[in-house]
């Protein structure tokens, strides 16, 4: 099951890449988890987690085929 995950802003610079896929489903915590690990860069980072367009909160099902947006939060009050 792949996964696709789309990097946005700042996030795209401390990756390198704009998007890609990975071979991991289940949680939205795992997912994060994972994308960590490949990338330290965002282990201390903040940022909006949106799953196949709709803003997620908590831990969400993740499945093959579904699109992450890593988004990063927006300056300002």
């Amino acid at each position: 099951m792949k996964v696709k995950i789309n990097y946005q802003g700042i996030l795209v610079e401390k990756t390198g890449i704009e998007s890609e896929s990975i071979s991991e489903a289940g949680s939205s915590l795992l997912v994060l988890e994972t994308i960590r690990g490949m990338h330290p860069s965002l282990r201390d980072m903040n940022f909006v987690v949106a799953i196949n367009g709709v803003i997620s909160h908590g831990d969400i099902e993740i499945k093959g085929g579904d699109s992450i947006a890593l988004i990063p939060p927006a300056p300002g009050g």
